[in-house]
């Protein structure tokens, strides 16, 4: 089953993939993709399954929908 992940890269990290496929450095792409991306990967990985609820469509868990709204008791009238 296919992932879907999240990379966040800072400006130098991106200077680094540009510099690496100008130069066709294959020693340097290997070498960001071990220390920035994999690490990256893992962390998500990791965390569990957790979706935002837009992403469970029609099929929203009780635990996440909002309580029932309940009106105030004012007491009652003789």
């Amino acid at each position: 089953m296919a992932k879907k992940v999240t990379i966040l890269l800072e400006e130098a990290e991106l200077q680094r993939v540009e510099q690496a496929v100008i130069d066709e450095d294959a020693a340097a792409a290997l070498k960001l993709l071990a220390e920035v991306v994999k690490p990256q990967i893992d962390a998500q990985l990791q965390k569990g399954h957790c979706r935002p609820v837009f992403e469970w469509g029609s099929n929203v868990p009780d635990r996440i929908q909002p309580p029932p709204i309940r009106k105030p008791n004012r007491g009652q009238e003789s």
